[in-house]
């Protein structure tokens, strides 16, 4: 068994810290920190070592607006359930314009983090108005260069998520306002 010297920082936490590798099981890192322990296959891999344990460790996932709360019936770790129940309830006010609602970004196939894992593809415009599923994912986005964002983030390139689904589907919301907007240029309203 090793010990390696580390130093984690975070918004709450600047500490040095010791990782163990263990070297023969299939998670062999793990750290101590306040009380929690987290593995890993490698550095860039640790997870919660008893998550069953810590599965009500998300109490509250909510989004004001304007003095509307809008909070999430599903407790998950994972921001993308999350998010997704939340502009659920929220499509008839208001749309959340970020990455994840953009018609140009999408989680990877493969898997993803529980945050800041949003895949974006805005230099392949056309490519990405073909995706509608798995199987087209794969055809017309993979092996291409993606910029990698958080759900949050917001770029000059914005467009919403109405024209086409993409690996993961449409979001709640965006495909309405599509059709507001181009119901409002057949009348002449904005």
């Amino acid at each position: 068994m090793q010990y390696w010297k580390a130093h984690y920082k975070d918004a709450l936490h600047d500490a040095d810290i010791r990782i163990i590798n263990a070297e023969d099981t299939a998670e062999p890192l793990s750290f101590t920190l306040d009380g929690i322990r987290f593995q890993g296959a490698s550095c860039a891999d640790f997870h919660l070592a008893e998550e069953a344990y810590y599965d009500e460790a998300v109490l509250d996932f909510s989004l004001l607006v304007d003095e509307l709360c809008y909070e999430s019936s599903r407790k998950s770790l994972y921001f993308e359930d999350a998010l997704r129940n939340i502009c659920t309830q929220m499509k008839d006010n208001y749309l959340l314009k970020c990455c994840f609602t953009c018609q140009y970004s999408d989680y990877s196939p493969y898997g993803n983090d529980d945050y800041g894992a949003m895949l974006c593809y805005r230099r392949y415009k056309e490519d990405c108005l073909k995706v509608n599923n798995k199987e087209e994912y794969f055809r017309y986005l993979e092996g291409k260069d993606c910029d990698m964002r958080q759900e949050t983030y917001l770029c000059g390139q914005y467009h919403p998520r109405s024209q086409a689904g993409g690996y993961r589907g449409f979001v709640d919301g965006a495909r309405d306002l599509q059709k507001e907007g181009e119901k409002d240029e057949q009348t002449g309203n904005l």
